[in-house]
């Protein structure tokens, strides 16, 4: 299938401006995020607190069964009360991490005898398992405390796919609570209760049962660490989420947690405002990084730590940790991208070194380059692991479904998934999920899009205009930084800036009939090859994000490149 290219050497991205229904920019925006009464405007301006969400869940939950989360609730106090052995069990990534750390320290903070565990990619693998029960329990066996008194194992951001692995934890001694958000599939586990939702993170379900437990109307803590997973696990940002991520981000900028302290300081952004950009691109990588390459359990330690200098060690530790997942990272998506020779609807890549910490990262990476559907592979000699990203329409998860045959397991969510699988079954696994890609993969699904809110003047972009978009925050999936288009402007400056010339800074001007000439600075990261193809004069369509930067302590208005087309010469 052949691929558009434009002048820069990237994918050709179909732009599609949103049907306009007024003149101004806020009514448009409000009308393209579906807010179209007073009511719904008035509840996204102004949303419910978290506390009226945790007395009122039903209300804002649909998914979730209340019947599920009381009778949790009464198993977990039971135990507590009986002074049982419970464990929290988490997976590796952030949403995993933050989830027990929530669930771990409101139980301790109870009286609970309560132990965080956090499976080892490498040996026990993704999620509930029955490797994490066997070590489980041998920890256990070796604490008298723990000897003929039945423990609880409370799953986060896991186990509702676990079948199997539900049913040997319970055969082998343990009373079973599973929290989770991930796809379900048709069966579910046999646990003594399932608390469930795929409205939030894992980290959101998990602290939404901690405040039921803890029945408290005051405001809660540890909603930093449910937008920190909220923000990683690239939930949409909408309803009960945008409510979350909202007092989340609150409190973590003013976090008394040394651990996260710590996290912010290697991050480099000590006396920075910490937004969702912040989160996604700094604060979660560090904290992942460790899961990846070694063992998780390193950044749930830096997160319920109260002792400043395990938290320093703790943080420069991850901080090299990650330093060296960048280095792995950047190496494989070269070597993927080298055996990208011809372009399937759909990216099976595999080699035998690959580090299978790396692979869902190198999948999104390839995904975004080619606007396809990238499944990454780590051969092993027996068993390998492999990694997915899909693109809008193609849900991975259940495409995967379809291949189990060829699978020892599968899960995820329709736009990212994982797998284990049988070495020798990879050239068949291949084989059947390019049909499936084939049959249900549309031309139309692989033609990225650039979703425009609204064509606008150069003279409608003002720092009033900058005050209202703030209102719109938190951005991200579901709730996107609004994207404007400007045609016609006039390029008054060009040059290449960054390392290797890599990145675009443009001055940009209209040349409409307006009494005064406007004129912009335009960033373009990433748009470096234009420097090379634009003049002084030329005339130009952008796209971009309108923003405020801060540089020395001063504030402006920029404009943040996201495609640029050459409409012709204004000389």
């Amino acid at each position: 299938m052949k691929i558009e290219i434009n002048q820069s050497g990237k994918i050709e991205k179909k732009w599609v401006v949103v049907e306009k229904i007024s003149e101004d920019i806020v009514s448009q925006l409000l009308y393209n995020r579906g807010l179209k009464d007073k009511n719904a405007i008035a509840n996204f301006f102004n949303p419910p607190t978290p506390e009226v969400i945790v007395a009122q869940y039903p209300n804002y939950l649909l998914k979730i069964s209340t019947s599920q989360v009381e009778k949790a609730i009464s198993i977990v106090k039971e135990a507590i009360d009986a002074g049982r052995p419970i464990i929290i069990h988490g997976d590796y990534d952030v949403d995993g991490i933050c989830g027990t750390a929530i669930l771990y320290q409101t139980l301790k903070n109870l009286g609970a005898n309560v132990t965080p565990f956090i499976p080892d990619r490498f040996n026990e693998g993704y999620g509930l398992s029955i490797e994490s029960t066997k070590k489980i329990k041998q920890t256990m066996n070796n604490e008298q405390s723990a000897i003929n008194n039945r423990p609880l194992l409370i799953t986060t951001d896991c186990g509702i796919g676990a079948i199997n692995e539900a049913k040997y934890a319970k055969e082998n001694g343990f009373d079973v609570i599973i929290t989770d958000h991930h796809s379900k599939g048709q069966a579910l586990p046999e646990a003594d209760a399932i608390v469930w939702t795929d409205e939030l993170a894992g980290a959101g379900v998990a602290w939404l049962l901690a405040a039921r437990i803890k029945n408290e109307e005051s405001r809660m803590k540890d909603l930093g660490l449910v937008a920190l997973a909220t923000i990683a696990d690239v939930q949409p940002l909408t309803g009960v989420n945008r409510v979350f991520v909202k007092y989340g981000l609150e409190e973590l900028n003013s976090t008394s947690s040394i651990g996260l302290k710590e996290l912010v300081r290697v991050s480099g952004l000590e006396g920075k405002k910490i937004g969702t950009y912040e989160v996604g691109w700094m604060l979660a990588p560090q904290l992942n990084a460790s899961g990846r390459l070694q063992n998780a359990m390193d950044s749930l330690k830096l997160l319920i730590t109260d002792d400043p200098l395990e938290a320093q060690n703790l943080a420069s530790e991850l901080n090299h940790v990650n330093q060296e997942r960048q280095q792995i990272t950047q190496q494989t998506v070269e070597e993927a991208r080298s055996q990208v020779t011809q372009i399937d609807k759909i990216l099976v890549l595999q080699k035998e070194t690959w580090h299978e910490g790396v692979i869902g990262l190198v999948a999104g990476k390839i995904r975004e380059e080619f606007y396809r559907p990238a499944v990454i592979i780590a051969k092993g000699e027996k068993i390998s692991k492999g990694s997915a990203r899909s693109v809008n329409g193609f849900n991975i998860v259940e495409a995967l479904r379809q291949t189990q045959e060829f699978l020892i397991d599968a899960g995820g969510h329709a736009l990212a998934a994982g797998f284990t699988i049988e070495t020798t079954q990879i050239s068949r696994f291949q084989e059947k999920l390019l049909a499936v890609a084939d049959e249900q993969l549309s031309d139309d699904a692989l033609t990225p899009t650039l979703h425009i809110d609204a064509e606008v003047a150069l003279n409608q972009l003002g720092w009033n205009l900058i005050e209202n978009l703030k209102k719109f925050a938190p951005f991200g999936v579901g709730n996107p930084t609004p994207v404007f288009l400007t045609k016609g402007v006039q390029v008054a400056n060009v040059r290449s800036v960054g390392s290797e010339g890599k990145h675009l800074r443009l001055q940009v001007r209209s040349t409409s009939y307006e009494p005064r000439a406007t004129s912009h600075s335009v960033i373009g990261f990433g748009f470096g090859e234009w420097s090379s193809q634009l003049r002084v004069g030329d005339l130009v369509d952008i796209v971009y994000n309108f923003e405020e930067n801060t540089w020395n302590g001063e504030r402006y208005l920029q404009l943040k490149l996201k495609d640029l087309q050459k409409t012709g010469n204004g000389h």
